[in-house]
């Protein structure tokens, strides 16, 4: 009974955002919710970690003193986002308690009131300057403005879940989404689009905006990461997963050089972005499955990554060192160190 109490139960653990002087795991708080965590993100100016707590909430902590805040209560279902200024943050959920239908829900992050929602979108995101939200239902795409939540631009003409990844420039100037036919780039202000590129299964621009990455399937068995000229659509260089790598998330560093590839299989794998040079593999002894969130420390020192079941894990970036996992899994009945 006691192991069964433990399998449902997770913790939540909250991180300083470095490594400290002698290369170790920062001080943690425990925050006792139920249910597996989705995500875990830092506001942009790195005094809030938030962790995205499944059917239960947002759990909010300040990582300078690892004191827990408050928890932000809703059927949460996926992925949260903070706006570029820190003074909302967005997640995805459940219309209710009953677990029925989807929606984009919005705060206000200091006062906690809920602002806005809008129903039957899956996913979102805020355009660099905040002044947008970009919306993703069933089949098509809304822009809003944020703040009046007045909608602005309506893009369709997709079939029903097609879009599954998409991605501001860091500009603001560019929108790219990924479909299972093909990626596209608009043009954010005029929304007429650019150009087209292969179908991918994850995009992201790097953080100054010159590149734009996707993860590509090449065959059954076989991945790659594909980098382009974001301005011109040129095509750079492209990165070889091993087979049977099933990895086609990514994220990069805050500098923009490095880039983690992280998803269904095991470990996250680190690349030199202007060399295409693979420098780390990061896994962690014993552990079999892969991860559904990833993140840098805003320092870039730290590789964060979560799972569905509740563990939390750390490396080095520079070394490739694993630093410790947190959190309860209900696969295996136990507590990390």
């Amino acid at each position: 009974m006691k192991t069964l109490k433990m399998t449902l139960m997770s913790l939540i653990f909250l991180t300083l955002f470095s490594i400290n002087a002698l290369g170790q795991l920062p001080t943690y708080l425990a925050t006792p919710v139920a249910g597996g965590g989705f995500e875990v993100l830092f506001s942009p100016d790195g005094q809030l970690f938030a962790s995205v707590v499944n059917r239960r909430g947002i759990s909010l902590s300040d990582p300078k003193t690892s004191t827990y805040l408050h928890t932000i209560e809703f059927p949460a279902t996926g992925r949260a986002s903070f706006s570029p200024d820190g003074s909302l943050i967005a997640a995805i959920g459940h219309l209710d308690n009953r677990n029925i239908g989807i929606q984009i829900w919005i705060w206000d992050v200091k006062t906690r009131t809920l602002l806005q929602t809008f129903e039957g979108f899956y996913n979102f995101s805020f355009s660099p300057d905040g002044s947008l939200l970009v919306g993703v239902a069933e089949r098509e795409i809304r822009i809003w403005e944020v703040g009046t939540w007045d909608l602005l631009r309506t893009y369709e003409g997709f079939w029903p879940r097609d879009l599954h990844s998409f991605r501001f420039s860091p500009d603001g100037s560019l929108l790219a989404g990924a479909s299972r036919r093909e990626t596209r780039i608009w043009d954010v202000k005029t929304g007429a689009l650019l150009r087209t590129h292969d179908s991918v299964l994850d995009i992201s621009f790097s953080p100054d905006g010159s590149l734009l990455v996707g993860s590509i399937i090449v065959s059954s068995h076989k991945r790659e990461i594909r980098i382009w000229d974001a301005k011109t659509g040129a095509h750079l260089r492209s990165l070889d997963l091993p087979d049977n790598n099933f990895n086609s998330n990514i994220s990069f560093s805050p500098d923009g050089q490095l880039l983690a590839v992280w998803g269904e299989s095991k470990g996250v794998q680190l690349w030199d972005v202007n060399t295409g040079v693979h420098l780390h593999t990061l896994t962690e002894p014993g552990y079999r499955t892969g991860l559904s969130s990833v993140l840098f420390s805003p320092d870039g020192r730290m590789l964060v990554g979560a799972h569905r079941d509740g563990i939390t894990l750390f490396w080095d970036v520079k070394t490739g060192t694993f630093l410790g996992k947190i959190g309860y899994s209900r696969s295996v009945g136990s507590r990390g160190p």
